[in-house]
């Protein structure tokens, strides 16, 4: 066989196994196909039934994502739940359930390359976070740096103009505010010192929050645009040094909160 057409022949299969293998992601298992649009309550008894041990669940704003380990099978599974029924039911990448994944799939060997050249044992972002994007090993670091930044209340830093960094900062927003909404009358602040109360300047008028906080001591430190159309602006009040992040989009504030002193510095 001349070597052109072994190249060729190599390649197209080199090719399939990929698309095979990420194909196979996609799919719902065929062993919990008959739970999609099944009550969440119900379809949880069942999956337990089935061998799948919860992992830990993710929300956004409209929907909860539940990753499922079946240890048996060796297979991670994301359960998306809306209107408290199972909506959506699909094969992950083993990492998402912090497992090795041996399968030698290139989803997997992607996410152990992204985490290896930012020096981490494993992402913490997961699948629906990059909403199943098809990225290559820096495009995935770049997303899970920006995703740290943003759940840590780190300042943005896409030094390199990434798109992937700018999405995953946004993400990682997303997810902070989701784990610490249960304090948003008291911010960041404990013990006694001054403190300006600003939880009831979200979902307002952009022009109506800006207003306020002038009025309540802060003043315009940094702005800059997020991903999905997000605008991020960050106020700093001097005399109970508080740094507040106001996230909107068009004329619309979406999100009011603390965040860490640095993120005001210009």
């Amino acid at each position: 066989m001349p070597q052109s057409i072994k190249r060729i022949t190599a390649i197209t299969v080199a090719v399939s196994m990929i698309v095979s293998s990420n194909g196979a992601w996609a799919e719902t298992p065929s062993d919990l196909s008959d739970l999609v649009d099944v009550r969440g309550r119900d379809a949880e008894a069942q999956m337990e039934s089935r061998g799948y041990v919860s992992h830990h669940t993710s929300k956004s704003d409209d929907a909860a994502y539940t990753y499922w380990w079946n240890s048996r099978d060796k297979r991670c599974v994301r359960v998306r739940t809306r209107d408290g029924r199972y909506e959506q039911i699909k094969t992950v990448g083993n990492s998402d359930c912090d497992q090795r994944d041996s399968s030698g799939g290139t989803a997997a060997a992607v996410a152990v390359g992204a985490a290896a050249l930012l020096g981490l044992a494993v992402l913490a972002s997961k699948s629906h976070h990059r909403e199943d994007r098809d990225l290559d090993e820096r495009q995935t670091a770049q997303f899970e740096r920006g995703y740290r930044d943003g759940l840590h209340n780190q300042p943005f830093h896409n030094y390199d103009d990434s798109k992937e960094y700018s999405d995953g900062y946004t993400k990682g927003v997303d997810q902070r505010r989701q784990e610490t909404s249960y304090r948003s009358d008291y911010g960041s602040r404990g013990g006694s010192r001054a403190y300006v109360n600003v939880s009831d300047l979200a979902n307002r008028e952009t022009t109506y929050t800006w207003g306020q906080l002038e009025r309540r001591g802060f003043a315009l430190a940094n702005e800059r645009k997020l991903g999905n159309g997000d605008n991020q602006w960050l106020y700093w009040n001097d005399s109970t040094r508080q740094c507040v992040e106001v996230v909107s989009r068009d004329t619309w504030v979406s999100y009011v909160g603390e965040a860490s002193a640095t993120a005001c510095r210009k």
